[in-house]
């Protein structure tokens, strides 16, 4: 952390109810210049950070190293930075991950959230390292990601691509899907009030030559319909209710 923000540290640590606020809850709230964070949030971050000590709480990242041993304690300790550092940038709404904006919720590309990493776990982590480690979430089935070609020169756009959580990762924290299904509509509501959207940006080629055409990224309205029926049986969850999720 910078002086600036150890000074604020500091002072959020000595005030009011953020002083009940876990440490790494603390630092994250320094690292994006909040005043707070919902209850939702510091809530999956303690609950991530228990992984260290408890494999078993992530168990499809655990299987991934192996179906009959715990994953090594630092590759646990340095996952949970990642997913961590990636939760700062979340909005409940629709659990897509970049900055919500008054026109469209921006994507966030790696060296920005490497940068995060380091302002709120204060150490550094190689490119690669976060890269394989964002690879290992895509594994376990906790993010998606979605590239975005160009429309005349067919690359992608990969360190900036559309990334989001899956309802797997807080199903395995131990959420329930009423839970989730609340605090989207809360979130949606408060994005409203603010002014601000939860909607990917339209993506325009760069190309030397005029392109009238735009590329569309197409979403499903919400990936709650990805919820196994083994978690959702019980929960009175509504498949076709109208919840504006996504304006």
């Amino acid at each position: 952390m910078s002086a600036k923000q150890k000074r604020q540290y500091k002072k959020m640590s000595k005030a009011g109810t953020i002083k009940k606020y876990s440490e790494t809850c603390k630092r994250v709230i320094v690292a994006q210049g909040n005043d707070s964070l919902p209850l939702s949030t510091r809530r999956a971050i303690d609950l991530v950070n228990k992984y260290l000590e408890k494999p078993f709480i992530l168990k499809s990242l655990n299987r991934l190293a192996s179906k009959t041993s715990n994953q090594q304690a630092r590759v646990r300790d340095r996952i949970r930075k990642v997913i961590i550092t990636l939760l700062s940038y979340m909005t409940w709404s629709n659990r897509y991950i970049g900055i919500a904006k008054r026109d469209v919720f921006d994507t966030v590309c790696h060296d920005v959230f490497i940068e995060t990493h380091e302002q709120i776990h204060g150490e550094k982590i190689a490119k690669r390292t976060w890269e394989r480690d964002i690879r290992r979430l895509k594994d376990a089935g906790y993010i998606d990601t979605k590239p975005v070609h160009s429309v005349s020169e067919n690359d992608v756009r990969g360190e900036t691509c559309p990334k989001w959580f899956t309802d797997k990762i807080f199903l395995e924290l131990g959420f329930k899907v009423a839970e989730l299904r609340d605090w989207a509509e809360r979130s949606f509501n408060k994005l409203l009030q603010a002014g601000l959207t939860n909607e990917w940006p339209v993506f325009i080629p760069k190309s030397p030559r005029p392109c009238p055409r735009q590329t569309e990224i197409d979403f499903p309205a919400s990936t709650y319909d990805e919820v196994p029926d083994e978690f959702a049986e019980g929960f009175g969850w509504d498949f076709d209710s109208d919840i504006p999720l996504n304006s």
